[in-house]
C-alpha cells in the first residue's frame, strides 16, 4: 500500500521565501530565509542584500530544529528557558538552534516542511515568517 502525503513544492517554497525577504524589506530589515522539505532538504534560500553572514547558518538550523522537534524554536526556546536541562541537552546536539524564529509547515496535519528567519531582532525574525506564512496561506499549527 502507497502512502499519499501532502507536501511542499519547490514552487511554493520560492514563494514563501520571496514574500519573507520582501516582507523584511519593506521593513528596512535584511535577513536570509531558508525553507526544507519534509526529509530536511533545502528547498530554497533567499538573502536580503547586506544580511549578515552569520544568518545563512542560523536561518537553516532554526528551519531544521522546527521540523524535526514538529514546534517553533520560539516555543523550544521559552521552554529551555524554563528548564536548564533541556538547554543543556539541545546545546549538544548539532544543527539545534533554539532562537526564535523557526517555524514547521503544515497542510491537512502533517508537517510538510520548515522556515527559518535570521538576520533581525528575534521577534522580527518570528513576525517575518509568520506574515509570510500568512500571506502565502500556509497552515503552520
Amino acid at each position: 500500500m502507497l502512502v499519499h502525503r501532502p507536501s511542499l513544492n519547490s514552487d511554493m517554497a520560492l514563494t514563501l521565501a520571496k514574500a519573507a525577504t520582501e516582507i523584511a524589506q519593506s521593513k528596512d530589515l535584511r535577513i536570509c530565509v531558508a525553507i526544507l522539505g519534509t526529509s530536511g532538504e533545502l528547498l530554497v534560500f533567499l538573502r536580503n542584500d547586506d544580511a549578515i553572514p552569520a544568518a545563512q547558518q542560523i536561518c537553516q538550523q532554526k528551519a531544521a530544529t522546527a521540523l524535526h522537534f514538529r514546534t517553533a524554536t520560539q516555543q523550544l526556546f521559552e521552554r529551555s528557558l524554563e528548564r536548564p536541562s533541556l538547554q543543556s541537552g539541545f546545546s549538544n546536539q548539532p544543527d539545534i538552534m533554539l532562537l526564535p524564529g523557526g517555524i514547521p509547515l503544515f497542510a491537512d496535519g502533517v508537517c510538510i516542511g520548515a522556515i527559518g528567519v535570521s538576520g533581525a531582532k528575534d521577534y522580527e525574525d518570528v513576525e517575518i515568517a509568520q506574515a509570510a506564512l500568512k500571506q502565502t496561506r500556509l497552515d503552520c499549527a
